[in-house]
């Protein structure tokens, strides 16, 4: 019985260690400045539980969509330096290091998934993972730039609502 015990403990532990996570693939170091920044959380449901995007609109304006959950994305206006700062701390947190996809080691079947992409003028970075993220620095960085984005959000900023299932959500 207590063999068991102790293995129940133990193995969660490794799935969330450096040890219970596999990484693959890699990202080139990009070039130049910021195009769009985009990260997606997301559980086993239709929406998305965060959905961050930096992108530019129809007209050329930068904008951030935002959801915390549920079908609507809120449109915010946002301002050019918004990219440079991304860039910036995309670099110091040396994002290009990340894999493209994480995963654990043991097979889990059911928990969340995450996506990043930072498209550049040259190249990208890409990096997902189901059930595991990035070693602690490298997540520390996209959850810097997460926490940046979110306080951009402010209620004099709206611009408009869409919704996730008119958008193509193939990013």
């Amino acid at each position: 019985m207590k063999p068991l015990l102790i293995l129940s403990l133990v193995v969660p532990l490794l799935s969330c260690s450096p040890f219970g996570v596999k990484g693959s693939g890699r990202n080139d170091k990009p070039r130049g400045a910021v195009r769009s920044y985009e990260y997606r959380h997301s559980g086993t449901m239709k929406y998305p539980l965060e959905f961050i995007c930096v992108e530019r609109s129809g007209s050329g304006t930068l904008q951030l969509l935002y959801s915390g959950g549920g079908a609507e994305i809120t449109v915010y206006s946002l301002s050019e330096e918004a990219l440079e700062r991304i860039g910036d701390l995309a670099a110091e947190y040396k994002l290009h290091k990340l894999k493209e996809s994480y995963r654990p080691r043991m097979q889990i079947l059911d928990g969340y998934m995450w996506h990043c992409h930072i498209r550049y003028e040259k190249g990208g970075i890409s990096s997902g993972g189901s059930n595991a993220r990035p070693p602690r620095a490298l997540k520390e960085g996209i959850d810097a730039i997460n926490a940046y984005l979110r306080e951009q959000i402010r209620e004099e900023s709206i611009i408009g609502h869409a919704e996730h299932d008119s958008r193509n959500m193939r990013r």
